[in-house]
């Protein structure tokens, strides 16, 4: 730890301590998938089709979404057995779901974040196979993305939250096998996240980074606590 003490920060540290606490609990397989999306990123590797970005997303969120579960779960070792290796029925069903989950989150936030990810990073996580050479110039070489067109960014936008929406509807059952306490704040969160795609959706541009207010974000918190449905 005095070696990592030099070069990460405060927060960084205690988060590094948080994870060493809880390690023992948590499978080793997301977590080589994480290694996986982060050696995607730092490669540079194009998302060139569907599959790929479906790929993609499975290693940088439906890892998290599994390791989540297994968080959250720990202290429900008698609905839970936390085990990937020989899970229960319904175990491996909740589990799928988190996968999806996540898939579905990671996809939101591409659809979101088309204009962010080009400015900032010069990076596009759109498939290559709807772009042309122009648009691919564009979002990754000049970090204009702007200049492919508003009505073309939707469009785009658009088909990865048809994608994320599909992801969703396959997680919803496995949802609903959690117990009520860990199944509220799974929904408040992921019905947060649904509100970005609406917004998106409805507007008849493309915002640069659609989000949720304040006053709908404790909205779908206040209806997860009361009525928890997944929407």
């Amino acid at each position: 730890m005095f070696y990592y003490s030099d070069l990460l920060s405060r927060e960084e540290l205690a988060a590094f301590r948080s994870l060493s606490r809880i390690a023992y609990q948590l499978p080793a397989e997301p977590f080589y998938e994480l290694c996986q999306g982060y050696e995607w990123d730092i490669l540079g590797k194009v998302v060139e089709t569907e599959d790929q970005l479906t790929e993609y997303c499975s290693y940088v969120a439906s890892s998290v979404g599994v390791l989540c579960t297994f968080v959250m779960a720990n202290e429900r070792r008698d609905w839970f057995s936390g085990s990937l290796s020989k899970p229960l029925e319904r175990e491996r069903e909740v589990v799928e779901a988190a996968r999806n989950m996540g898939l579905s989150l990671q996809l939101t936030n591409i659809a979101r974040d088309i204009v962010t990810d080009s400015e900032s990073l010069g990076r596009c996580y759109l498939p290559t196979d709807l772009l042309d050479e122009v648009q691919i110039e564009a979002l990754t070489q000049r970090r204009e993305p702007w200049a492919i067109g508003q009505k073309n960014l939707r469009n785009l936008s658009l088909r990865i939250l048809d994608l994320a929406d599909e992801m969703k509807a396959k997680s919803k059952s496995g949802i609903e096998l959690l117990p009520s306490g860990m199944r509220r704040p799974v929904i408040a969160a992921t019905n947060i996240y649904n509100v970005i795609g609406k917004v998106i959706r409805k507007n008849p541009g493309y915002p640069k980074r659609a989000s949720a207010t304040i006053a709908t974000k404790v909205g779908v918190l206040l209806k997860a606590i009361y009525s928890p449905t997944a929407e």
